[in-house]
């Protein structure tokens, strides 16, 4: 049995060394951890006793603070993880479940003094001298076009577009007449405004013509009027710029009010008056363990504390319901 607990111990020691690597050790089983809270580094020595685990280790509050969880001799005497404590307990669980209480009721600091696991500023170090970097030769691409015999040949199945070759309007002209036609530009123009698919298209940009000439009329007929409309549209813009402007401001006032009364401001508000509450109770409670209090006065202030606290639980099981 005892060299089962020893293995066992020393399995839990180095799983808790993984899990807090910062962790001192003072003697052999006696280790100082820092451990983080909500306002700070508290230094929290533990000790193992001859027995773990089997028996439950102890903590005790190096730096001076103010916790319902310790006692006025710093000793932790309230967790209920270590209250509960068996053989098959895990001490580095134990230890993040302590840590995790106290980042959520952060203790208060009775020194100001800062804690030696304060993390320390760098060390300077001294100029290095620049360092030569090795210049990489620099890889020139070839953009040069090949010539066109150097070109990739077209495809054999390539097949080149057909084109018109037959003139069906000179089958009647002479040899004469052709050179005739071809030594004269008068004549050829003439002949090719004479192409029925010319004719077609004069046709046609003369009706685009009309209907253009048609639209810059009606435009221009309506110059007055546009003149008139835009105007208009001016004075609606500014009447629209300072309509905007007074919105923006309603806006900015109803996002101030709503940040009063919202059902999430609200909610916000009842849970910062409930932990308000919680740490007055605790603060009761605190100095009743510390005997600054007596009995009576201690009844009487935390059934006031905690009546007020349940008060605003059930405004809050409410609101959310």
């Amino acid at each position: 049995k005892r060299g089962t607990s020893g293995r066992e111990k020393a399995r839990q020691v180095l799983d808790f060394k993984k899990a807090f690597p910062r962790a001192k050790q003072i003697n052999s089983d006696t280790y100082q951890i820092p451990i983080q809270t909500g306002r700070g580094i508290l230094a929290l020595q533990m000790d193992l006793p001859s027995n773990f685990p089997m028996a439950r280790p102890s903590f005790t509050a190096v730096t001076p603070i103010r916790h319902h969880l310790f006692d006025s001799s710093m000793r932790m005497v309230a967790h209920r993880d270590l209250e509960n404590w068996n053989s098959r307990s895990r001490l580095d669980q134990l230890i993040k479940s302590i840590q995790a209480d106290l980042i959520r009721h952060p203790p208060t600091f009775l020194s100001k003094s800062p804690s030696k696991f304060a993390p320390k500023p760098p060390a300077q170090r001294p100029p290095q001298p620049p360092v030569a970097m090795p210049v990489n030769p620099v890889v020139r691409v070839n953009t040069v076009t090949p010539p066109v015999s150097q070109r990739e040949p077209r495809p054999k199945n390539y097949v080149a577009p057909e084109a018109d070759l037959k003139f069906s309007m000179l089958d009647g002209f002479t040899t004469d007449e052709l050179k005739s036609l071809i030594e004269s530009e008068e004549k050829l123009e003439h002949l090719i405004s004479a192409l029925p698919a010319i004719v077609e298209t004069e046709k046609k940009a003369s009706s685009l013509y009309a209907s253009v000439e048609k639209l810059a009329d009606k435009n221009l007929a309506e110059k007055k009027s546009f003149g008139e409309l835009s105007s208009d549209l001016k004075v609606l813009r500014e009447k629209d710029a300072k309509l905007e402007d007074t919105l923006s401001k309603l806006i900015v006032e109803q996002q101030k009010i709503l940040a009063h009364t919202s059902t999430k401001a609200i909610r916000k508000m009842l849970t910062e008056a409930i932990a308000s509450a919680d740490e007055k109770s605790e603060d009761v409670l605190q100095r009743y363990n510390d005997k600054e209090i007596k009995l009576d006065e201690f009844i009487k202030e935390y059934k006031k504390v905690r009546t007020t606290y349940h008060l605003r639980m059930a405004k809050q099981e409410r609101l959310n319901a």
